[in-house]
């Protein structure tokens, strides 16, 4: 049955037309059925109540307080019986369970009425993850010959150091690599580059003074240079 392949903490919640009164009896099921349960009850009764307890279930309706025109679900053509044979169950988490009961306005060609029930799910809050900005190696520290000549000493120390066996390890080998350029070249200095560089900004301003002192003759010139700019792509913005 796809019911048992449920997770339990996974809040389940089955409808349907079980063809079962519950009956009022709680003293060999006191955490299936509510305190308001209804009807004789019969061997569908038996049933229902112990696939309910063995699924760790809940019959909604008996636990909620309803007047008869509220709890009954089915009528009969004689146009006296009545019975509550539409149920909603639910697990043990039946806290998302606030109200449990029949509308008799809803019109439909059945003799059976719609069961209306009020459920309250609480989500969880997430934390925000905070996203730390990758570390880059300063390498263009290197081009500097004291920093290289420094690099490449230690580098040769510390695999002086290690055995041929640790050395023709990969993570060895990357491990040593990262702690001398750690220590040599350094970390990468993080800094915000500006999308749009200074030269840009001049040809826009003369653009807007040209325009506002109504020189049409002279927009062409701004209007070229920024194009120029933009085509050169942001690598040349700055």
């Amino acid at each position: 049955m796809a019911f048992h392949r449920l997770r339990p903490a996974q809040p389940v919640v089955i409808l349907g037309d079980f063809n079962a009164v519950t009956g009022t009896d709680r003293t060999c099921y006191p955490t299936v059925l509510g305190p308001h349960g209804h009807g004789t009850p019969n061997d569908n009764s038996e049933r229902l109540l112990n696939f309910c307890s063995g699924a760790g279930l809940r019959i909604g309706g008996s636990w909620f307080q309803m007047k008869d025109i509220h709890r009954l679900t089915w009528f009969s053509n004689d146009g006296f019986t009545a019975k509550e044979i539409d149920h909603v169950l639910v697990n043990t988490r039946w806290s998302l369970l606030r109200n449990c009961r029949t509308y008799r306005s809803l019109e439909f060609d059945t003799d059976h009425l719609p069961v209306i029930v009020t459920l309250v799910i609480r989500l969880k809050r997430l934390s925000k993850k905070t996203v730390t900005a990758p570390l880059y190696l300063n390498v263009r520290a290197l081009q500097n010959q004291s920093v290289s000549s420094r690099f490449e000493l230690e580098l040769s120390n510390r695999f002086a150091a290690v055995d041929e066996d640790s050395l023709a390890n990969w993570e060895c080998f990357r491990e040593t690599m990262q702690e001398v350029a750690n220590i040599t070249v350094g970390i990468k200095p993080f800094s915000k580059r500006d999308w749009i560089s200074d030269k840009t900004r001049d040809l826009i301003c003369q653009k807007r003074d040209a325009r506002l002192h109504g020189e049409k003759s002279s927009l062409q010139e701004p209007e070229q240079g920024v194009q120029v700019v933009s085509k050169a792509g942001p690598t040349n913005l700055g």
